[in-house]
């Protein structure tokens, strides 16, 4: 996905056929989170639209992530980091940065190791 958005940024789909069969996954990556991430790259002061914003918040996607990371966050807040795992912090701080800033580049960080490493996602 990442070279066919650098080789086809003026497309607004992209369709992939498997031509073996492999491990069936899921992945539900919203094309506007890595559109906005390659985009952010090198620039420090990358700023959202808020159109953007809006289509990542009505994303299912970011409503499942979302979910998850208020659960891992209320973990946190209740039992510390201690008891935490590496993806339950991360997704803490994730849901942590959005309640204080809204989506920013960080939230697309978070959103996007979240649909990588979720094993939910793969059969």
């Amino acid at each position: 996905m990442i070279y066919l958005y650098k080789d086809c940024q003026t497309s607004e789909s992209y369709y992939i056929t498997i031509l073996e069969p492999t491990k069936s996954c899921q992945y539900s990556f919203n094309g506007e989170i890595i559109k906005l991430w390659y985009n952010s790259i090198g620039q420090d002061n990358f700023v959202i639209s808020e159109a953007s914003k809006r289509i990542i918040e009505s994303d299912i996607g970011f409503t499942l992530w979302k979910s998850f990371a208020k659960l891992s966050y209320e973990f946190k807040i209740k039992n510390g980091i201690s008891q935490m795992t590496d993806s339950q912090l991360g997704l803490a701080l994730g849901y942590e940065d959005y309640l204080e800033n809204g989506i920013t580049k960080s939230t697309l960080i978070h959103i996007i190791v979240y649909e990588a490493n979720n094993p939910l996602n793969c059969e």
